[in-house]
């Protein structure tokens, strides 16, 4: 009986650590879809000729790496042949994939310059037409007349609609970095181009999302760790075999020590390994990051990526608790020390 309550306890950690990894994994994923680059807050609204110049400023760069989408929401009266009623409208002006990450049931978004279409989500397309089915459907948001071109997956009723109004006023930028090529520096300079302030709120969506996959794979690190720690316990003091494996462990962590780096976010590397100040800084460095992932202005996007990063943590903390109860079930015996013999004198026998 006590060795089935055992396995039946090692079967139900296993499956909560490989659950929890899984589904952390598939948080970041949903959080890369949110923040494929750089994502700009402004505390100060964006004219349509801030739009213009800037526009014009980038069209400049020889490589044309920084490209800026704007998008803004807000709440308009949208009018049927049925009815009218106020919804949120996200208008962007740029790449729309940037603004809003849907999965699409039916057509897709609006081309970047077709500011004459609009998606909508099902939630709304029931609530107005009583079906998905309404591509190709017409409204109204003011005197401008849209057509459906998709539908999208979303409980919430929202319209995501091209716009190039001259009077139109926008709040936020994206900026695609799926290379991670772009630095903070740049983004700054990016948006003094546009023409705002110091108070700008950045959002570094590739390092938040590389900080969260280091994270993840952390339990698998550890585990890797413990079962050499448990192999080398078991092998007998200073055999060849024993030797020949410490050794093969350190050389193959350090010939993949290159490729894991690769996978840090580029603002917790310093330049020089030397730079003691780097080192000194780099707490507060990250306490910085964090705290301003955390301070956005709560916009659609930024709270499913809020969302993903606290179900991210709770899946880590249960792959961790899962892996440890697991080591103490599986291996905690096993690396136990072993007894000395005991010597027994001549005269004792």
């Amino acid at each position: 009986m006590r060795l089935w309550k055992k396995s039946a306890l090692i079967v139900l950690f296993s499956f909560l650590y490989f659950a929890g990894m899984v589904l952390s994994l598939r948080n970041i994923q949903e959080l890369k879809q949110v923040y494929p680059g750089w994502s700009l807050r402004s505390q100060e609204e964006i004219s349509a000729e801030q739009v213009l110049q800037s526009r014009r400023a980038f069209a400049e760069q020889a490589d044309n790496i920084i490209w800026p989408t704007f998008w803004t929401e807000q709440r308009e009266t949208m009018t049927t042949f049925r009815t009218a009623s106020t919804q949120k409208i996200i208008y962007y002006d740029g790449d729309p994939t940037l603004v809003f990450p849907a999965e699409f049931l039916m057509g897709g978004y609006p081309g970047e310059m077709d500011v004459n279409r609009a998606a909508i989500s099902n939630q709304l397309a029931f609530t107005l037409w009583g079906s998905e089915d309404v591509l190709g459907e017409s409204f109204q948001i003011g005197e401008k007349e849209y057509t459906i071109s998709g539908v999208f997956q979303s409980k919430e009723e929202t319209v995501i609609a091209g716009n190039s109004n001259t009077e139109m006023k926008w709040k936020n930028i994206e900026i695609r970095d799926t290379e991670n090529k772009l630095t903070r520096e740049e983004i700054v300079l990016a948006a003094q181009k546009i023409g705002l302030s110091s108070e700008v709120h950045i959002i570094d969506g590739n390092g938040m999302v590389m900080l969260l996959n280091l994270f993840a794979y952390l339990p698998i690190v550890v585990g890797i760790f413990l079962i050499c720690f448990a192999i080398n316990r078991q092998l007998p003091q200073h055999s060849v075999v024993k030797n020949v494996g410490v050794f093969l462990f350190f050389l193959i962590l350090a010939l993949s020590l290159p490729w894991v780096l690769s996978k840090f976010p580029l603002w917790l590397l310093p330049t020089k390994w030397s730079d003691f100040a780097f080192w000194v800084k780099l707490f507060e460095t990250l306490q910085e990051y964090i705290v301003s992932w955390f301070l956005l202005v709560p916009q659609d996007k930024d709270l499913v990526a809020k969302m993903s990063i606290i179900k991210s943590m709770v899946f880590l903390v249960i792959t961790f608790t899962a892996e440890i109860l697991l080591w103490k079930k599986v291996w905690s015996k096993t690396v136990s020390k072993p007894k000395k013999p005991e010597l027994y004198l001549a005269n004792e026998i």
